[in-house]
């Protein structure tokens, strides 16, 4: 492994333009994939957060993350709360909740804009059974997808994890999907699909990890699209804005009027050049009021803090 530069600053300190917050470690799947999956660890105190929100000294891009944290029920409460302090939200979640309209709606007028939906087979039964460990997740995060394609105003992401020999096959379908629901709702922000490779993390299935030259072969087989022109647009890690250098491997593209990103977390590949190790725009909240970089605290604090 890579050697992990770890370290930590106060609020009033921070320079990072994104900063995850682990509202809670509880979760209602218990997928095969996690790169946190200790259950054990007690929601993020409110207030904590509020008190570091106050303290940044510029508008950041707080990406409400779990476990699950759609299980807070002050979840509503918590987005209001990141906007009055100047910050954008974002919540990443399963989306199981999201299959209730109304739940969406109710996200939705507290002034959630942008969401993140994991989505690892498509509408496949069987492989969000091998993937996600979960009998009923594809009618559910279905139903959640078209629900913030009905809502106006929510600005959609899905997160897709290609495991090896598993779901290589699904990305076109998910595509496809995304790209039906994008012509019939028309939202006035393109929808971005998230697709990565398995990142050493946490839980993880061993043996159906890839290499990031072997994600961009998939992406081209499965969409038809050439490697050059997958490879031709690098984007800043932590961002959705194309950059020049070096830092980490992050391709955006257009398949059928969405767009594609295609995100390497596996560190020790010898692509990832920095990638997300070392990045310097992704920090993440700790459970003591300050912010470290996000991989760096993610990989040594993987079953607890």
């Amino acid at each position: 492994m890579k050697k992990i530069n770890y370290y930590e600053l106060k609020p009033e300190d921070n320079h990072f333009k994104v900063i995850f917050v682990d509202l809670t470690h509880r979760c209602n799947m218990d997928c095969f994939n996690c790169y946190l999956p200790n259950r054990t660890i007690p929601d993020m105190d409110e207030n904590m957060l509020y008190s570091v929100l106050e303290k940044l000294p510029g508008r950041a891009y707080i990406r409400l993350i779990g476990a699950e944290p759609t299980l807070r029920k002050d979840l509503p409460d918590i987005i209001r709360k990141v906007l009055d302090h100047g910050h954008k939200p974002s919540v990443t979640t399963n989306g199981l909740k999201l299959a209730s309209l109304k739940y969406c709606q109710e996200l939705r007028d507290a002034g959630l804009r942008m969401i993140l939906l994991s989505m690892n087979g498509a509408d496949e039964k069987r492989i969000y059974e091998k993937i996600d460990n979960h009998s009923h997740a594809h009618d559910l995060k279905m139903q959640a997808l078209e629900n913030c394609f009905k809502i106006p105003g929510f600005i959609i992401n899905t997160g897709t994890i290609i495991a090896k020999g598993v779901n290589e096959h699904t990305l076109r379908r998910q595509a496809d999907i995304v790209a039906d629901l994008n012509e019939k709702y028309k939202p006035k922000v393109t929808p971005v699909l998230r697709v990565k490779n398995i990142g050493d993390l946490g839980r993880y299935m061993q043996g159906h990890t890839m290499s990031f030259e072997e994600l961009v072969d998939i992406a081209s087989s499965q969409l038809d699209i050439p490697k050059s022109v997958i490879k031709a647009q690098r984007v800043e890690s932590g961002t959705n804005k194309i950059t020049k250098n070096n830092y980490g491997e992050s391709y955006l593209f257009e398949y059928r009027g969405v767009f594609i990103r295609l995100i390497n977390w596996n560190e020790e590949d010898e692509l990832n050049d920095g990638g997300i190790n070392g990045s310097m725009n992704r920090g993440r909240l700790t459970n003591d009021g300050m912010i470290a970089p996000c991989w760096e605290h993610i990989k040594l604090n993987e079953y607890g803090y």
